[in-house]
């Protein structure tokens, strides 16, 4: 099977780099986890067997993808305007559009849904991070005292490091989450990524209630995905979220933090069809 196509969009406030897949009518859009490459999504241009071109978007100072006023928070509106661009440059203008992503991705998803313009038929939550990142981000990236800290220690790199170190001799975070933190800062090109990526998204931290209620009054079809023993974004809060409105359909997989499970593919391809299949109906219903 051919491989993505890599290429670059450039908005107005944006730049996005992407891998793209032809392969149907209608588009699913997926958003890596922090530090991954959307070249990954091959995985679901692989294994996906579905009417559905895929388009992988690199995270926000990954690759190609950034902000061009790296100081300055970026808009979701002013994100969503070059989304919906590059969707309709694709040819997609009118067709279904999925949106999914994984681990920091959905916080990039969860701004997706918000357009105006852009026709989302169903939203895919794989392994998103828990509420306490959240606030995490909030406290780093929204106060005087938490942006200096932040600030001084992804410049001095080696004194993150020594943080990172005594986190996890006190206990506080799991060996998994201090690993994948440490690969994220361990030169200071990473740590200075990290720190950029933070500013550019202070405006994207999802309030997941309010993200799902408005989902729900647009019709937009949703699936929460965890795996029981990830330990890099634990599921038990946002799962409780998520099954609370009767509407999302939850897909709990026997693994950790991966989309590249059998379980996944089976989940998302089902929901996939459901929604050609509804499509089909409808139109049916309009001709008849």
């Amino acid at each position: 099977m051919a491989d993505f196509k890599k290429e670059i969009f450039r908005g107005k406030q944006i730049q996005l780099g992407y891998y793209f897949f032809e392969a149907g009518e209608n588009l699913l859009v997926l958003f890596p986890g922090y530090g991954q490459s959307a070249r990954h999504f091959v995985y679901f241009n692989q294994n996906l067997k579905s009417n559905y071109s895929i388009l992988g978007i690199n995270h926000l100072e990954h690759g190609d993808s950034f902000a061009f006023k790296k100081d300055e928070p970026l808009e979701i509106n002013d994100f969503n305007a070059t989304l919906s661009d590059l969707i309709n440059f694709l040819g997609f203008k009118n067709r279904n559009i999925v949106m999914g992503a994984f681990s920091f991705g959905n916080w990039l998803a969860a701004a997706a849904i918000q357009s105006q313009s852009i026709p989302v038929k169903a939203w895919i939550v794989m392994s998103a991070p828990p509420e306490r990142f959240s606030r995490l981000f909030a406290f780093s990236t929204g106060t005087i005292l938490g942006n200096m800290i932040f600030r001084f220690y992804t410049k001095e790199n080696i004194g993150l490091q020594k943080i990172l170190k005594f986190i996890k001799n006190a206990k506080i975070l799991s060996e998994e989450k201090i690993r994948v933190a440490s690969l994220q800062v361990k030169d200071p090109s990473k740590s200075e990524r990290l720190y950029n990526n933070w500013q550019v998204m202070r405006c994207f931290i999802p309030n997941w209630r309010n993200s799902i209620k408005l989902a729900q009054t647009k019709q937009i079809e949703i699936l929460f995905i965890a795996g029981k023993h990830d330990n890099v974004t634990p599921m038990k809060g946002l799962l409780k979220i998520f099954q609370a409105e009767k509407s999302s359909r939850i897909l709990v997989f026997d693994g950790g933090h991966t989309f590249m499970h059998e379980d996944i593919i089976k989940g998302i391809g089902n929901l996939l069809n459901e929604i050609d299949n509804k499509q089909k109906i409808d139109l049916e219903t309009i001709n008849s």
